[in-house]
């Protein structure tokens, strides 16, 4: 496909070249004559032409092929689809297909623009769904109707670090969280973070630091709200 794409443009731009050059030089051909006539009728009335010949328009007319390719939006345009389509050509026999370059530049300086935009209008309308900022409150998983966890954080704004199969560490006990779910509330948009235990011979590659008494509590006692005290870190655990 990268071949044909290609091809494609060279076909392109000699298309376009050739067509609009043999208008170009029709229109020059015409120009020429006319003053290849009007030269001619000067000179046998005797007046001045100013180093001019007869044979001049058709000297300038000769070059219509360098003026129309290089002087004019078509020609360059077509010169550009010509050009670029070769080399695409020869990189992709030579096994190494690329794009148009002004077409890669383009992306290059707009897919991290748009990226960066998207991330930052959906940043800007999840805020205006979470509501106001609260602390983390972290309950049973069947009172938060995810009964295969054994805890779950309910945060009102997305934790950084916080992906599926990373490591809780909470004193000295390990969780593993689980898918995150979006649940909307009567306080807002909540971000429900399931906990899942880790088996003893385990090891952590990624993990948050999360101080919360409910997580080294036994399973009937009191869950009280979480308050975060760290960030992403690497450890492991043998």
């Amino acid at each position: 496909m990268a071949a044909l794409a290609a091809y494609s443009t060279v076909f392109l731009g000699f298309g376009l070249g050739l067509d609009g050059f043999l208008s170009y030089a029709q229109t020059s051909g015409e120009a020429a004559a006319a003053q290849v006539m009007e030269l001619s009728h000067r000179q046998n009335e005797g007046r001045g032409t100013a180093g001019l010949t007869p044979a001049s328009p058709i000297l300038v007319s000769g070059a219509s092929f360098v003026g129309f390719f290089f002087f004019t939006p078509l020609g360059l345009l077509s010169s550009y689809f010509f050009v670029s389509g070769v080399v695409r050509g020869v990189m992709s026999a030579a096994g190494s297909p690329g794009g148009d370059p002004i077409l890669s530049m383009a992306d290059a300086v707009l897919d991290p623009w748009l990226k960066r935009r998207a991330i930052e209008r959906a940043a800007t309308e999840r805020a205006a769904q979470e509501g106001p900022e609260v602390p983390d409150v972290v309950v049973k998983g069947p009172e938060a109707r995810i009964p295969e966890a054994s805890f779950v954080v309910i945060a009102s704004r997305l934790k950084p670090g916080w992906e599926t199969g990373v490591f809780v560490v909470a004193a000295d006990t390990w969780w593993r969280i689980g898918a995150r779910q979006d649940r909307r509330t009567i306080e807002g948009l909540r971000a429900l973070y399931p906990l899942t235990p880790v088996g003893a011979a385990e090891v952590i590659r990624r993990a948050v630091h999360y101080d919360d008494p409910a997580l080294s509590r036994p399973p009937g006692a009191t869950v009280s709200p979480a308050v975060p005290t760290g960030a992403a870190s690497e450890r492991r655990r043998r």
